[in-house]
């Protein structure tokens, strides 16, 4: 179970029933990316050398499928 950080959708405001302070808490505490991180650490599947890899590949692939999608429309 995870805590739902943003709104239910575009035309909900969820900051009319939470505080700042409690998305903080969540955020900082219990945030379910850290916490696989941290488990995948802890279990030799994953550090910074991997995490620097992945978000350059991320980025790599990203970039290139809006530049397809720019000549595409």
């Amino acid at each position: 179970m995870t805590y739902r950080g943003g709104h239910h959708s575009t035309s909900d405001d969820s900051s009319r029933y939470r505080s700042n302070e409690e998305i903080k808490f969540w955020f900082e505490n219990d945030n379910p990316i850290a916490r696989l991180r941290l488990l995948l650490e802890s279990r030799g599947l994953w550090d910074a050398d991997k995490e620097t890899a992945m978000r350059s590949t991320a980025r790599d692939l990203v970039l290139a499928s809006l530049l397809k999608a720019e000549r595409n429309s």
